[in-house]
């Protein structure tokens, strides 16, 4: 029982160090921001469900 016990508890901490150094190398601190991008800005956007009264509304 001893033995098994001990191979789970190995096996959560070579998962939590594997996750660790997934977490380590993911790029999250590495971004470099465009400054040439500019997202396209819509005003108008697609109404889902829209009854008789929406377009009064509007």
């Amino acid at each position: 029982m001893a033995t098994i016990l001990l191979a789970l508890a190995l096996l959560s901490l070579a998962l939590a160090l594997w996750q660790l150094f997934a977490a380590w190398r993911f790029p999250l601190h590495k971004r470099i921001a465009d400054k040439s991008f500019a997202p396209t800005v819509t005003l108008l956007k697609p109404l889902k469900g829209r009854d008789s009264e929406t377009t009064q509304c509007l």
